[in-house]
């Protein structure tokens, strides 16, 4: 295995950082449980710490939408191997 030159090492480092930003920053999705079924609305961004308010109303509850998180950090780390291997000098 080689050593990472310095493109390398900086899309790297920024792409932690995405990463970082990308789980600090999550998406967000409102629920309602009736008996029988079970409606969820994306409703935005928000920080981890400060949800954003759920527009369904007092029934209602939000939740992190692990799914989109979960596209997200796959799609990072795909552009970041994308951009460390494309940096390479052969």
């Amino acid at each position: 295995m080689r050593r990472l030159n310095k493109i390398q090492k900086r899309i790297l480092v920024i792409g932690i950082l995405l990463l970082i930003a990308v789980t600090v920053y999550l998406p967000w999705k409102a629920v309602v449980n009736p008996p029988d079924y079970t409606i969820s609305e994306f409703i935005g961004y928000g920080f981890l710490t400060h949800p954003p308010n759920s527009p369904m109303g007092y029934d209602s509850f939000v939740v992190i939408d692990y799914l989109r998180l979960l596209f997200q950090w796959t799609g990072l780390v795909i552009l970041i191997w994308l951009g460390i291997w494309l940096a390479r000098k052969k």
